[in-house]
This record gives C-alpha cells, sequence and structure tokens, in this order.
C-alpha cells in the first residue's frame, strides 16, 4: 500500500491491575488489502503473533490491544480507514501460549477480546 505499517501506537500506564508500572500498549496498524479477505484476515493473524510474542517479552507490559485497519467503502461509495480486525490479550493469556507452534485461527477462542469484520469471515 505504500502506507507505514503503523498507523498509532501508544503505550499507557494500566489502571487496572495493581502492580505499578504495569502499561497497556494500544496499536493501530494497516491490513494489507490487496489480497481476498480470507489471505488479508490470515495475514493479519500471523502478524499479530509476531507482534504479541515481541511485546509480551517486556516485562512491564500487561496487556496489548491491535486494531488492524484498511480502506473500506460505504454503500454510498465513499472510501475510509476502519478497523477490520481487533485482538486483545492479557499477559495472563500471552503467557499460557507457545507463540512458535500457536495456530492463527484459534486467537478467537483464546484471545481476551476478538472481533472481524463480518466480511473477513467470507
Amino acid at each position: 500500500m505504500g502506507e507505514p505499517k503503523i498507523i498509532d501506537l501508544q503505550v499507557n500506564d494500566h489502571a487496572g491491575t495493581l502492580k505499578d508500572g504495569d502499561k497497556i500498549v494500544i496499536a493501530t496498524l494497516h491490513g494489507n488489502d490487496n489480497l481476498s479477505n480470507k489471505m488479508m484476515k490470515g495475514g493479519m493473524q500471523l502478524e499479530s503473533i509476531k507482534v504479541f510474542k515481541a511485546l509480551f517479552v517486556m516485562p512491564d507490559v500487561e496487556e496489548v490491544a491491535l486494531l488492524w485497519q484498511f480502506p473500506t467503502t460505504d454503500s454510498g461509495g465513499n472510501s475510509s480507514l476502519n478497523t477490520v480486525l481487533k485482538i486483545t490479550i492479557t499477559k495472563t493469556t500471552a503467557n499460557k501460549i507457545n507463540w512458535s507452534e500457536f495456530d492463527k485461527d484459534n486467537f478467537v477462542k483464546l484471545a481476551d477480546s476478538y472481533w472481524e469484520l463480518p466480511s473477513l469471515r467470507e
């Protein structure tokens, strides 16, 4: 697409834990829209594995939310950048996952929060 992969990156204090210094990372990323819906979804899930694996080795990261976006077109023909896949995982969940052997299709079962645009299921 020629766009940077990272649209926005926020690292905030995590108010939902008792441990001082815990962080929540919210990354908004460009999805690859040059593929079919199934291939695009799989690509975003595979990239998510890499991002989660890298971020959860950092001791202060308690939660990570990945928001994958790409341009969608509404019924009026207007195009805008929208979230098409969102995956949130806590450190507790991440510690249960063997990232090297993890099947991307299991995000829907194991993520603390998982949402995808319904058209990605086609």
